[in-house]
């Protein structure tokens, strides 16, 4: 084939280290997902843009049951305010 001995041995050799390596006993369960910055960056966004659709929506309910109410613009004694 045109390889030395020498080499053939050289690369069984490294073969063996690295069938040794992964053999060894490494930490337990899972290895922990890598974290992508940028997904993460959008999640937090996302989470945020969220908190402001829930607080915006809150908001257009109150003015739309004060639109809605009839007391609305009145004052104590029920005449309308100018």
């Amino acid at each position: 084939m045109g390889v030395s001995r020498k080499d053939v041995l050289r690369v069984a050799e490294k073969a063996l280290r690295g069938m040794e390596e992964a053999l060894r006993d490494g930490e337990p369960g899972r290895p922990p997902n890598p974290v992508d910055p940028e997904k993460e960056e959008l999640r937090k966004r996302d989470l945020q843009l969220q908190r402001e659709i829930d607080v915006l929506r809150c908001r257009l309910q109150i003015q739309d049951e004060l639109r809605r109410s009839p007391e609305i613009g009145r004052g104590p004694a029920g005449k309308k305010k100018k």
